[in-house]
């Protein structure tokens, strides 16, 4: 007999087979801070033969548009030319939150999921950072 939780995760397994796979180059943003935000950037490097790992980078933001938020925050894009830190591998992990979507574990604060192209609003320099 199945438990719900068996259950739950083939439905989440069969919802990522049918979901667009982690490729080289994709990008991935992990949103987090306490009262600010901070936004952090990783490419991935290369993904395992099974598909279930991946390494990625550490990668730099630019400030897209500085006065887009006045001086509260910042537009920021990814710089994948400014690589930080060393690659490091991630178990690939799917959420099913509002859709089905790649997402790894940067710390006990913190995922990171791919990125779909969109700005991203961090507080800006002067409040925090």
């Amino acid at each position: 007999m199945s438990t719900i939780e068996e259950i739950a995760e083939a439905i989440v397994e069969e919802a990522a087979k049918a979901t667009r796979p982690v490729e080289v180059g994709d990008i991935f943003r992990s949103l987090w801070g306490y009262d600010q935000t901070n936004i952090d950037f990783y490419v991935v490097d290369s993904v395992t033969k099974s598909g279930k790992s991946m390494k990625v980078t550490k990668i730099g933001s630019r400030v897209d548009d500085p006065m887009a938020g006045g001086d509260a925050y910042d537009v920021v894009r990814p710089d994948p030319t400014r690589r930080l830190g060393e690659s490091k591998l991630r178990r690939i992990q799917w959420s099913t939150y509002n859709e089905v979507t790649p997402y790894f574990k940067v710390a006990s604060y913190a995922n990171a999921y791919r990125w779909e192209g969109r700005p991203e609003y961090e507080t800006a320099s002067g409040y925090g950072h």
